[in-house]
């Protein structure tokens, strides 16, 4: 559908205008007829043609110019309908018509114009003619909605936004039912960045015509972009009831399904999103962040893959797609995605973390992981989870100073972490500094009062300390929380057997 709107001509060609012998007159007015039918038809090559005879007849004749150039800008050729439109005002400068459609021929090669940014400014310069001729028409004839219409699109294209605004409103006021007006006002106010006001009048052009299939794409993307999820989810399901096959309908149907944590129903549309256009990464990649939420490794793992394939050098899906591989017990195999998410963006962080524990889980390099930790800290000084890896392969060395250090200044960096504040305490507590461990276990259990082993140690420490009915307490709530934690359990068995072993 064009964005300006053309207008016809079809008011009758002046007889001072046409040639003078009967016999070219007849031929003339043949031809004219034939390229009026042939346009009509669609057939714009054969119009063009038959416009072109006429004019052998006709030279100079308004009407026939403008019909000519109204063909010629149907075929896109720009150049010669502003030149065949220019003539047709030049020969009759109060003819609406000519005035519109050489508007439209400025503003359709303008517009192309302006998507480049080495031709941008020529754009410009032909939307700023085809803002003059609109005027002129309204000039004319103040009322002409076609005029007003496209004057508002032209002023739109050049982020005149009140000039755009003012010829909007007065479009629609003309023609309160016309859905495309309203369509076109609302395309320019989500151009602007005026998003609410652009929703209100898709909505109202979806009143008027409920099969507006953009209207409700439109929608859907700016109640997506206003984290509106359950209304982005009702436009694209209608805009879906509407075209099936629409992708941009499909891939947001998806998104605003599973910003709703509706993962389930988010995959159907996602995979049709990718079926539609295999060379959407973001229909594939979405479905992967699906599949991963439904706990589906390989699902997660196929819809990486082809994401991948599309965009090679993406980090963040390398990384996921590295994860979920991970999550199938191959770590191995997850390694080389790790170590490709870090080439294609080494201040990645997650995929530094995660390439180390990898190589961990490997086992093929023991001193591999470590060195990637001391990277990983060498470069996120200020990334807490990168000195608590980095603790945790210099406590499995042996480096236990070392690693307490590191632990300490996770701490630093973030002071809820669980993990660390257990780890820091067993250190204390192979030490035998019991005050200094009991403080670290139940800073972790204010954090999180269900953490296990930090219940299990601290029972430990009662246990040391011989307060036996305070140990087998913790040790029963460890287990009261996870019946399986063994530590606990052969805690609690140890003392709850008779003096004397019996």
């Amino acid at each position: 559908m064009r964005h300006v709107a053309v207008i016809l001509a079809l008011v009758s060609i002046c007889a001072a205008g046409w040639a003078q012998t009967p016999a070219g007159t007849d031929a003339g007015l043949k031809a004219f007829e034939a390229g009026r039918e042939a346009y009509r038809a669609g057939k714009y090559e054969e119009a063009k043609a038959q416009f072109l005879e006429a004019l052998k007849s006709f030279e100079g004749d308004p009407a026939a110019l403008t019909w000519l150039g109204t063909a010629c800008l149907a075929l896109h050729q720009w150049d010669e309908a502003i030149d065949y439109l220019t003539k047709a005002t030049t020969a009759k400068p109060d003819f609406p018509v000519a005035h519109n459609n050489l508007g439209n021929a400025y503003f359709e090669k303008g517009e192309r114009l302006l998507k480049n940014e080495a031709t941008a400014a020529e754009g410009r310069d032909l939307i700023t003619k085809a803002v003059a001729a609109y005027v002129q028409e309204l000039a004319l004839d103040s009322e002409q909605f076609e005029a007003t219409y496209n004057a508002a699109l032209a002023y739109a294209a050049l982020r005149d936004w009140d000039n755009a605004w003012k010829h909007f409103h007065k479009a629609t006021s003309l023609r309160p039912n016309d859905a495309e007006a309203w369509r076109g006002f609302a395309r320019a106010l989500k151009q602007a960045g005026e998003l609410d006001k652009a929703a209100e009048r898709y909505v109202q052009a979806a009143q008027l015509d409920p099969k507006c299939l953009d209207c409700f794409v439109q929608l859907g993307w700016i109640y997506g972009k206003q984290a509106r999820w359950p209304e982005a989810e009702d436009a694209y399901g209608k805009a879906i009831a509407i075209d099936p096959e629409n992708f941009d309908a499909q891939l947001g149907l998806g998104i605003a399904l599973y910003s709703q944590r509706k993962y389930e129903p988010a995959k159907p549309p996602l995979a049709k999103a990718g079926d539609l256009k295999a060379g959407s990464f973001e229909a594939h990649f979405n479905l992967g962040l699906t599949e991963d939420a439904l706990k589906s490794p390989a699902g997660a793992e196929a819809a990486y893959r082809a994401a991948v394939a599309i965009k090679p050098n993406d980090a963040l899906c390398l990384n996921n797609l590295g994860v979920a591989i991970f999550n199938q017990g191959r770590p191995c195999d997850a390694v080389e995605q790790f170590q490709a998410a870090i080439a294609a963006d080494d201040t990645y962080v997650m995929a530094h973390i995660n390439l180390a524990l990898a190589l961990e889980a490997c086992g093929k390099d023991p001193d591999a992981a470590l060195r990637v930790w001391q990277d990983a800290v060498a470069k996120f000084p200020r990334q807490a989870s990168a000195h608590c890896g980095l603790a945790n392969a210099l406590y499995g060395k042996g480096q236990v100073n070392e690693a307490l250090a590191e632990y300490l200044r996770c701490l630093e960096l973030e002071p809820n972490n669980v993990a660390a504040h257990n780890n820091v305490g067993l250190i204390y507590l192979d030490r035998n500094q019991l005050t200094e461990a009991a403080a670290q276990f139940r800073a972790a259990l204010a954090i999180d009062p269900n953490y296990v082993p930090a219940l299990n140690n601290l029972g430990v420490i009662y246990e040391k300390q011989g307060k036996i009915d305070q140990a087998k307490e913790q040790y029963q709530k460890a287990l009261s929380i996870d019946p399986n934690y063994d530590k606990a359990k052969q805690n609690l068995e140890r003392l709850s057997k008779p003096p004397g072993g019996g």
